[in-house]
């Protein structure tokens, strides 16, 4: 299981080292316990919508208490095409 930090709705950072601090102590190897404790949380990912020929979707994440949660924001695509009057 993978886990990550929550920096902000379209932002997350994966933990990669071998050690947090929590409570100004340096702790290796941490258990997901003690991630839990220092902020970095399993992500767990909502299954893409399905989508249109004119739809879009773009990745969000909420910071839950005990995991984030990445959800999706759909959204019509615009034909931007001119036409000649």
């Amino acid at each position: 299981m993978r886990f990550y930090k929550f920096i902000n709705e379209t932002q997350i950072e994966a933990y990669i080292k071998k050690y947090v601090v929590v409570d100004n102590k340096q702790i290796s190897h941490p258990s997901a316990e003690t991630l839990l404790k220092a902020g970095i949380k399993p992500l767990v990912v909502e299954v893409m919508p399905e989508l249109t020929d004119t739809q879009c979707a773009e990745p969000y994440y909420v910071d839950g208490d005990t995991q984030i949660t990445q959800k999706w924001n759909v959204y019509e695509v615009i034909d931007d095409e001119t036409t000649d009057a």
